[in-house]
């Protein structure tokens, strides 16, 4: 978000225009008070280890083919046997790499894809297709609201936790999260007003 208040061009993908899809599914009297994408460089930067990892992998792949199409053109048994191991093992071992390697992206595009909410009546995250759609909380859904994680007041924001059954009636399975969240402190202060009363923030 801007210093206007607006979400930057680069925030969100605006081919799923999710701004507009959140206004769509506001109720009567509803306004939002606050909106923002995870922020699109920490989002990618998470994922750099996994990136290393898949790097690595993909060293060790390339050498193990070497040595697997050395032993065929060799017509030699135990090369041969590194052509068997690399076609049923390296195959999907250098899949998974490559997924590896193509983290930061993944998460950079899913961060676009990703558009967080807080209105005077509940918490939204809205997420385009594919990557998990509409997740609403109710005020009294919101407790131990925490900020975890943060760097350049840049962070994310735990604001419900796993196990507790929601104002919908659904029971939580995993935390509900503002993943890489600027200005994360005074997001935080803005969860704890919305939030019931003995909600709290822990830094």
């Amino acid at each position: 978000m801007n210093s206007t208040g607006k979400l930057s061009d680069m925030s969100v993908d605006r081919s799923f225009d999710l701004p507009s899809l959140l206004r769509q599914r506001l109720e009567s009297g509803e306004n939002v008070v606050w909106e923002s994408a995870p922020d699109l460089t920490r989002s990618a930067a998470l994922q750099a280890g996994w990136s290393a990892v898949g790097m690595v992998g993909i060293i060790n792949i390339v050498s193990w083919l070497h040595l697997a199409v050395e032993g065929y053109s060799r017509r030699d048994s135990s090369q041969q046997s590194a052509t068997a191991a690399f076609i049923l093992v390296g195959l999907p071992v250098a899949l998974l790499a490559i997924v590896a390697l193509c983290a930061p992206i993944t998460a950079f595009v899913r961060a676009r894809r990703t558009l967080y909410a807080i209105t005077n009546r509940r918490v939204i995250v809205m997420r385009g297709p594919g990557e998990g759609g509409f997740e609403a909380y109710a005020p009294s859904d919101l407790s131990n609201i925490r900020v975890a994680g943060e760097f350049w007041d840049v962070g994310n924001i735990v604001f419900a936790h796993p196990g507790i059954t929601l104002a919908s009636g659904a029971v939580l399975r995993r935390p509900a999260v503002f993943s890489s969240v600027r200005n994360c402190g005074d997001v935080a202060r803005m969860l704890r007003t919305l939030a019931s009363p003995d909600a709290r923030v822990v830094s």
